[in-house]
């Protein structure tokens, strides 16, 4: 079964990239919303590089999209 909730994030230089949602949450407090995905690159120590951002995004759209 494949769940894997996929994004298109869009780079300063306006090319797309199709990643992996890992994790979305929010800070209630601080009124900040967090996303941590990954693009499934591995590192020289074959680790899987993971990002995150608190730029704006709606859990509830189907397609999320990140600015930056």
């Amino acid at each position: 079964m494949n769940d894997k909730k996929m994004m298109s994030i869009v780079l300063q230089d306006g090319t797309i990239d199709e990643v992996e949602v890992l994790l979305t949450f929010e800070l209630v407090d601080l009124k900040k919303q967090y996303i941590v995905y990954t693009k499934n690159e591995v590192d020289e120590n074959g680790n899987v590089i993971y990002y995150t951002s608190d730029n704006k995004y709606t859990p509830s759209d189907a397609d999320y999209q990140i600015l930056g």
